[in-house]
């Protein structure tokens, strides 16, 4: 079930000055947003995105609600933080469209890397049924996720933790950038953080499949900042991953985790049918009949 966070972070995402490497990301996050209000003007007019815009990304204190018809309820964004890129990716760009139609009335669905809830709530509208274990790292993330995935009631449970290939010790890094609330990742802790408070444990994606209680699972997401490279790298990774009938991943291999999307296909390649959707590879189990 939704836990209530015991503490409500109010504020909106930090403003970075747009100096050094900072500028080069703050350059493409603007080309991002153009790129979206164009797509957006097409789709609804440009009257009405440019209002729908200037509310998305002016800044302001509290959370403000988005509205779409992919999703049974309204979800909370922070205005001036990366949010907004994250729901025009899955709510008016429609990224996870490929995933194919998942069997029985409750599938099971892992997210990891769930940010502040805009999949696991895409996920729980477009499937009734679903069960979601939404896993974040970063605690403002979680508040908010816990907040947007509060109406679904049980059929989600949100882990604050990140998923590694094995039992171990975390610490979250964030990306100094204009997409800091989006690019947060997690690394091993040295010998001196392990015991810190900053430090974590990691989650297993092996014990995630446990914890859903299911033979299979229906979907797994992963959009984890480039650590997907350890998960999927992982000499053990068949112990989980032969569980899984479908998976949607963002792969990033610009990140010193490594080569990302090779250990994903070294994994996935022969037992998948992959597509491309946007940032997402979304692939299909081989002989699983989806309708």
């Amino acid at each position: 079930m939704v836990a209530d966070g015991a503490q409500r972070n109010e504020r909106p995402g930090a403003t970075v000055p747009v100096t050094g490497a900072g500028s080069a990301r703050a350059v493409d996050a603007l080309r991002s947003r153009a790129t979206r209000f164009r797509f957006a003007a097409r789709r609804e007019g440009a009257a009405r995105a440019a209002v729908h815009y200037a509310r998305v990304y002016a800044p302001g204190r509290a959370p403000r609600r988005l509205h779409s018809p992919r999703l049974d309820h309204d979800v909370l964004h922070r205005p001036g933080s990366s949010d907004a890129e994250v729901f025009f990716q899955i709510c008016i760009e429609d990224e996870y469209a490929p995933v194919h139609p998942l069997p029985g009335s409750a599938p099971v669905i892992i997210d990891c890397g769930a940010n502040v809830g805009y999949s696991s709530a895409y996920f729980l509208s477009r499937y009734p049924g679903a069960r979601v274990i939404a896993v974040e790292p970063d605690d403002a993330n979680v508040d908010l996720l816990r907040r947007n995935l509060r109406p679904y009631g049980d059929r989600a449970e949100v882990i604050m933790g990140a998923v590694w290939s094995h039992r171990t010790r975390l610490v979250c890094e964030r990306d100094p950038g204009p997409r800091a609330d989006w690019a947060i990742t997690v690394r091993e802790a040295d010998a001196d953080e392990r015991d810190g408070p900053q430090a974590f444990d990691a989650v297993d994606v092996a014990e995630l499949v446990e914890r859903t209680g299911a033979e299979r699972i229906d979907l797994l997401k992963m959009d984890i900042e480039g650590a997907e490279a350890v998960v999927f790298g992982a000499g053990d990774v068949h112990r989980w991953l032969d569980r899984v009938d479908a998976v949607a991943v963002e792969l990033h291999d610009d990140t010193h985790f490594g080569d990302a999307r090779g250990a994903f296909l070294a994994a996935c390649g022969d037992d998948f049918d992959l597509v491309p959707s946007g940032e997402l590879l979304i692939g299909t189990r081989k002989g699983i009949d989806r309708g």
